[in-house]
């Protein structure tokens, strides 16, 4: 931008093709939608955006060492008879969400064929990574499985000695969900001018 540009005017930048050396973009025309000037922001909106920045790095680089969400209850098929290790172990069939009159009922998870997991909030499934929840990806990845082409056994049963690890990765998924979805909804609004 230059002195003569609106500071509210965002301006497309200009590209060369290196080959051919013409302009690659057909104009400098305004963006559709840009933000209003920062100097309207003011330093309380840049300090609240930096302060969210600081403890949502802090929750996700330290997520393994969150609480587990203690809202969560686990149902043990035979609490007791069976050793933790046993208990506690992921197999070839992934997780799943019980279904209720045709809908997957998503404050529940089928852990394995001995642990269900319920009263998960519903709210924690609105941190998305992509197309889907925190909670979703994980049971998508933690299961044992086999490469077909070497054979090689991927068991996330191995990636710990501590037999609740899995588990309790999940309920921490739940913490960290929760509390990203909490400062994100406390933002400072941004002023988008259309």
């Amino acid at each position: 931008m230059n002195a003569s540009t609106p500071p509210s005017t965002t301006y497309r930048p200009t590209s060369t093709n290196r080959r051919t050396g013409r302009n690659c973009t057909k104009s400098r025309r305004p963006l559709d939608h840009t933000i209003a000037d920062s100097t309207k922001l003011g330093a309380a909106h840049f300090r609240g955006f930096a302060d969210a920045g600081r403890k949502l790095a802090d929750i996700h680089l330290n997520y393994e060492s969150a609480e587990p969400y203690a809202g969560i209850v686990e149902t043990p098929a035979s609490p007791g008879e069976t050793p933790p290790s046993e208990l506690y172990r992921v197999s070839t069939g992934k997780m799943r969400f019980p279904s209720r009159n045709g809908e997957r009922d998503k404050t529940t998870i089928i852990y394995n064929n001995r642990v269900t997991l319920s009263n998960i909030p519903e709210e924690a499934y609105r941190y998305q990574l992509g197309s889907r929840s925190a909670i979703e990806w994980i049971i998508d990845r933690y299961y044992v499985k086999t490469d077909k082409p070497s054979g090689i056994v991927n068991d996330p049963n191995d990636w710990s000695d501590d037999p609740r690890y899995i588990i309790d990765l999940l309920k921490r998924i739940v913490t960290v969900s929760l509390e990203t979805m909490k400062i994100v909804d406390g933002l400072p609004l941004l002023d988008i001018l259309e």
